[in-house]
């Protein structure tokens, strides 16, 4: 069978006796999660993962793109690596009971840290989060890397991180808003 990833969520209200509430099975490498309660009632209903894998799709289910071979194909050009945004049921007598993919940003060189930040999440008019997305070309992505990079006019060092902006009233919305340069101590 396949690799299988994904995010299993428990309640440790007792912590001699943990609870699986759900498993959210959605297949990639890494699957560094954001949780979010976007209508403070105490529930989360937010849901974000980080893809560090050049799959197939952008969805939950889409496989791992491999060569002819079996082999990883992470140069492929058609494939997909980024953030998947997801929808949780927040009924407080029955959290989390269906986790619903809404949205797929696609990310420069995948997906490996993700890291929220909520300085939009309750502003009136356009509540949102910022995503900051953290990557680096460890092995050749469809845009990143030695290989694939430069000729699509990329960095093949990579050099940036991605910001990703959640809208709350628009998850489907979710997008890249910015790319800011960094450079590492020591980088060549």
């Amino acid at each position: 069978t396949p690799p299988r990833g994904g995010v299993r969520i428990f309640d440790i209200s007792n912590p001699a006796s943990p609870t699986l509430v759900k498993d959210v099975q959605c297949d990639s490498i890494q699957n560094d999660p954001i949780i979010w309660d976007r209508n403070g009632n105490g529930v989360a209903d937010l849901l974000l993962l980080a893809v560090d894998r050049t799959m197939e799709g952008p969805e939950c289910g889409a496989a791992r793109s491999m060569n002819p071979d079996g082999s990883p194909n992470h140069e492929d050009p058609g494939g997909w690596e980024g953030v998947r945004v997801f929808e949780l049921s927040d009924d407080p007598a029955n959290p989390f009971a269906t986790a619903t993919q809404v949205a797929a940003v696609y990310t420069d060189c995948g997906a490996h840290t993700i890291t929220a930040w909520p300085g939009f999440a309750e502003d009136a008019a356009n509540p949102r989060l910022l995503v900051y997305v953290s990557s680096y070309p460890l092995r050749p992505g469809p845009t990143c890397g030695p290989v694939t990079g430069p000729p699509g006019g990329n960095d093949p060092l990579h050099s940036k991180i991605s910001v990703v902006e959640v809208p709350f009233n628009d998850l489907a919305s979710s997008s890249v808003i910015a790319e800011p340069p960094v450079s590492y101590p020591g980088d060549p």
